[in-house]
């Protein structure tokens, strides 16, 4: 688990004892400790990271951001319980957790958009 002793502190502590000082070391360290079965720390993700994506998501398609939203935080929770290699790199898991759910929320706006009929073909 990862603790955090309010959102403007800038240090906190793993299970293992480790400090982090930097908001991505603490993210990193939430998002490792949700994988690994800590719900508090998916409170904490949810938290610092759900405002920044969700202006992302509504300057990349405001008519579909909720259901975009939905199906990232989703995709999110489902990562808990398919630990596959898609999600990590070189073994490494996610280095950056941050960047990961900002490009995966691009990737599913690209794949919503492809899906869409709203768009013609520039051959005709």
């Amino acid at each position: 688990m990862v603790t955090l002793g309010g959102s403007n502190v800038a240090m906190a502590v793993t299970e293992a004892g480790e400090v982090v000082e930097t908001r991505e070391d603490i993210l990193r360290a939430a998002f490792d400790a949700f994988l690994a079965g800590d719900t508090t720390a998916f409170a904490l993700l949810y938290s610092e990271l759900n405002p920044r994506l969700s202006a992302y998501c509504y300057k990349l398609m405001p008519a579909n951001a909720d259901d975009l939203m939905q199906e990232l935080w989703e995709r999110v929770i489902t990562m808990r319980t398919t630990r596959t290699p898609a999600f990590s790199r070189r073994g490494q898991g996610v280095v950056n957790p941050v960047a990961f759910l900002f490009r995966m929320l691009k990737n599913l706006a690209i794949d919503h958009h492809r899906r869409s009929k709203d768009y013609f073909s520039l051959d005709e």
